[in-house]
Protein backbone atom coordinates (compact mmCIF):
# COMPACT_ATOMS: atom_id res chain seq x y z
CA UNK A 1 0.00 0.00 0.00
CA UNK A 2 2.84 2.41 0.72
CA UNK A 3 4.24 1.81 -2.75
CA UNK A 4 0.96 2.99 -4.28
CA UNK A 5 0.92 6.19 -2.18
CA UNK A 6 4.57 6.86 -3.03
CA UNK A 7 3.89 6.28 -6.74
CA UNK A 8 0.94 8.66 -6.66
CA UNK A 9 3.12 11.25 -4.91
CA UNK A 10 5.62 11.00 -7.77
CA UNK A 11 2.87 11.52 -10.32
CA UNK A 12 1.59 14.59 -8.46
CA UNK A 13 5.16 15.92 -8.40
CA UNK A 14 5.41 15.42 -12.13
CA UNK A 15 2.07 16.88 -13.18
CA UNK A 16 1.35 19.52 -10.56
CA UNK A 17 4.48 20.86 -8.89
CA UNK A 18 6.96 20.94 -11.78
CA UNK A 19 4.81 23.20 -13.93
CA UNK A 20 5.10 26.17 -11.57
CA UNK A 21 7.99 28.57 -11.00
CA UNK A 22 10.29 27.33 -8.25
CA UNK A 23 7.91 24.38 -7.83
CA UNK A 24 5.43 26.53 -5.89
CA UNK A 25 2.20 24.74 -6.77
CA UNK A 26 -1.11 26.19 -5.56
CA UNK A 27 -2.01 22.65 -4.44
CA UNK A 28 -0.20 21.15 -1.46
CA UNK A 29 0.10 17.38 -1.06
CA UNK A 30 1.85 14.96 1.28
CA UNK A 31 2.10 11.27 2.10
CA UNK A 32 1.10 9.82 5.47
CA UNK A 33 1.98 6.14 5.40
CA UNK A 34 3.60 5.56 8.78
CA UNK A 35 7.11 6.08 7.40
CA UNK A 36 7.22 9.77 8.33
CA UNK A 37 9.31 11.06 11.21
CA UNK A 38 7.73 12.97 14.10
CA UNK A 39 8.50 16.37 12.57
CA UNK A 40 6.81 15.46 9.29
CA UNK A 41 3.75 14.17 11.15
CA UNK A 42 3.49 17.36 13.16
CA UNK A 43 3.76 19.48 9.99
CA UNK A 44 0.89 17.52 8.43
CA UNK A 45 -1.27 17.98 11.53
CA UNK A 46 -0.40 21.67 11.92
CA UNK A 47 -0.97 22.53 8.28
CA UNK A 48 -2.98 19.84 6.48
CA UNK A 49 -2.26 19.53 2.76
CA UNK A 50 -4.97 19.77 0.11
CA UNK A 51 -4.30 16.15 -0.88
CA UNK A 52 -3.18 13.51 1.63
CA UNK A 53 -1.94 10.24 0.16
CA UNK A 54 -2.20 7.44 2.69
CA UNK A 55 -3.00 3.77 3.19
CA UNK A 56 -5.99 2.15 4.88
CA UNK A 57 -4.19 1.61 8.21
CA UNK A 58 -3.10 5.23 8.57
CA UNK A 59 -6.49 6.45 7.35
CA UNK A 60 -8.16 4.54 10.18
CA UNK A 61 -5.73 6.07 12.70
CA UNK A 62 -6.38 9.59 11.40
CA UNK A 63 -10.14 9.11 11.56
CA UNK A 64 -10.38 7.36 14.93
CA UNK A 65 -7.64 8.87 17.11
CA UNK A 66 -7.36 12.34 18.57
CA UNK A 67 -4.81 14.66 16.94
CA UNK A 68 -2.43 14.31 19.88
CA UNK A 69 -1.82 10.62 19.10
CA UNK A 70 -1.00 11.06 15.41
Amino acid sequence: MNALANSQYGELEKFIRRGFPERQSPIRFATYTGQENDQQKQEIVASPPDILLTNYVMLELVLTRPKSSI
